[in-house]
């Protein structure tokens, strides 16, 4: 607000300056410094808004375009487009867990979370399966190929399949296999259940042991191929080892 100079004291510049840097110095109760803001030189900074102001959404303080956020703007759009983008690129960035000089890799994703049980498991499955000599990798879970634009990405070559749109646990060389887990205390049950459901993501699958014989594991699974399904492998998983029970003639 103006005011006529011989009405007022003209104000001391040096008390101004040191009231001002005290008012956006000060640290709050609440441990900040709210007052940092007005701080801010919208003229020398060459950008209307500062860092982290609440008008700008989260990200965009530092904006290369020197712009406050506007959703018609072309460059904003487009910011936010690469944005994520790059971070959906990051998280399917593939990380090696193990490789060895004579050339087995397993290799898995940025996605996935690796501190749970399930993946723990898979990993030392799919370990076992890289020992051998093979190049494998652990992919993550998805939704559909409709809902995910990244599930072709890895998932792409089950198209044409009756697995397109599934999500088997990791890759060996071009082949997929699934990994279940053995629950229950009825181990024919148990066993029924792991492979009902490890068929219904891939023709391969890795099954605990539960306490069976060989034998009647065996039967069983040739008497689902006799019924028409599609088994080209099955392998057990017992004492941190794996082995064949069972594979189809044409592989």
């Amino acid at each position: 607000m103006q005011v006529r100079k011989g009405k007022y004291p003209e104000s001391d510049s040096d008390e101004a300056v040191k009231a001002g840097e005290k008012a956006t110095t000060q640290i709050g109760k609440d441990g900040t410094n709210k007052g940092k803001i007005f701080r801010f030189n919208p003229g020398k900074q060459e950008k209307i808004f500062p860092p982290k102001h609440p008008y700008l959404p989260k990200g965009c303080g530092n904006c290369e375009y020197k712009l406050s956020y506007d959703s018609n703007n072309e460059k904003c759009r487009a910011c936010r487009a690469i944005k994520k983008c790059m971070e959906r690129a990051q998280k399917l960035t593939k990380e090696t867990v193990k490789e060895y000089k004579n050339g087995w890799k397993l290799e898995t994703y940025a996605i996935i979370d690796k501190s749970t049980d399930d993946y723990k498991r898979i990993e030392k499955t799919a370990m076992d399966f890289a020992k051998r000599g093979e190049q494998v990798v652990i992919t993550p879970k998805f939704d559909s190929p409709e809902n995910c634009p990244d599930y072709d990405n890895i998932y792409g070559s089950l198209e044409g399949t009756k697995y397109y749109g599934k999500c088997p646990d990791f890759k060996v060389g071009n082949v997929w296999y699934e990994h279940e887990g053995f629950t229950g205390k009825n181990p024919k049950s148990s066993f029924r259940n792991m492979c009902n459901h490890g068929l219904k993501q891939s023709d391969r699958i890795i099954i605990e042991d539960c306490g069976l014989t060989d034998g009647y594991m065996y039967r069983s699974i040739l008497s689902r191929v006799v019924r028409g399904e599609n088994i080209k492998e099955v392998w057990i998983r017992k004492d941190k080892k794996i082995r064949v029970l069972y594979k189809a003639e044409s592989q």
